[in-house]
């Protein structure tokens, strides 16, 4: 009881002595792709930052036991989703996507047929476009050479692995496929992995994804990701507890009126329309 009685008074002190600190967690890739680790603490005004970036998913229970005033939370398809009691602010998606060159007649795949050329591919064998490609005779024996430009540290890459892997990372996964430095370089007979939107004006061409069950597909695009009709997705959220703490206000006002989420496109990130943003704005009085 006494050591109990002891942090308590501890942890009072601290939060006196750290009244005018906006502490933020969450994602450790957002940490990374904005550089805040190597920033150091700054300061909004009267108030001073200071990132730990820990993961989603312990910023989020940062976040409830008042931790941290505000986290960046990348919802993975093997967390909890939930966000009941949290104040949250959509920033937008990272995903994953499949491309193969303009010369290739591929226009769209099947998820059951890709998930069995994922299969082979972990397991070292070779599959071929004939099984893809049916009304197209001279593509019948041509093998189907997997590119990965996906890494561990992607935030797209928990997609990769939850929905071809069983959410297990391959022990060769490195190795797997014929991954090359640079995708635009494939020939037409690579089907590229990737974990940004493929560039059209290189000679890619996205390829729509038809789930299990369904005939017609979507393109990956900024807008089918926002409404779910792509749904090889991640989404990311700004989260508060409390959503009229003037901490909170002052970086959230700060946050959308800097290039934060421009630098997070350079990473593949797809952002929400901006009237998205503007609308959940408004539950904390704020106009950007």
């Amino acid at each position: 009881m006494k050591v109990f009685l002891y942090f308590v008074i501890l942890s009072l002190v601290f939060g006196i002595a750290e009244a005018q600190t906006i502490k933020v967690a969450g994602s450790n890739f957002v940490g990374s792709a904005l550089q805040l680790h190597s920033r150091g603490d700054q300061n909004i005004g009267d108030y001073k930052i200071h990132y730990q970036m820990s993961g989603s998913l312990l910023g989020r229970i940062k976040l409830k036991e008042g931790l941290v005033d505000l986290a960046f939370v990348l919802q993975r398809p093997d967390e909890p989703q939930s966000l009941e009691g949290l104040h949250t602010i959509p920033l937008g998606f990272w995903g994953i996507y499949f491309a193969v060159q303009n010369d290739n007649p591929m226009t769209e795949v099947k998820e059951t047929d890709i998930s069995e050329v994922m299969r082979k591919t972990k397991d070292g064998l070779k599959s071929e476009w004939g099984s893809l490609l049916s009304n197209a005779p001279k593509w019948t024996n041509r093998v189907i050479f997997v590119s990965f430009d996906i890494l561990e540290p992607d935030p797209s890459f928990p997609i990769l692995v939850n929905q071809f892997f069983d959410n297990e990372i391959p022990e060769n996964f490195n190795s797997m496929g014929e991954r090359i430095e640079d995708p635009y370089l494939a020939s037409s007979g690579n089907l590229l992995i990737m974990s940004k939107l493929p560039d059209s004006t290189r000679g890619l061409r996205s390829l729509s994804w038809i789930k299990t069950g369904e005939s017609v597909g979507y393109p990956p695009s900024p807008e089918s990701l926002f409404y779910g009709d792509y749904p090889l997705r991640l989404p990311l959220y700004l989260v508060v507890a409390d959503k009229a703490d003037p901490k909170v206000k002052a970086y959230l006002r700060d946050f959308f009126n800097s290039d934060q989420l421009e630098i997070l496109k350079n990473s593949g990130f797809v952002p929400v329309p901006e009237n998205l943003q503007k609308q959940a704005l408004l539950e904390f009085d704020l106009e950007i």
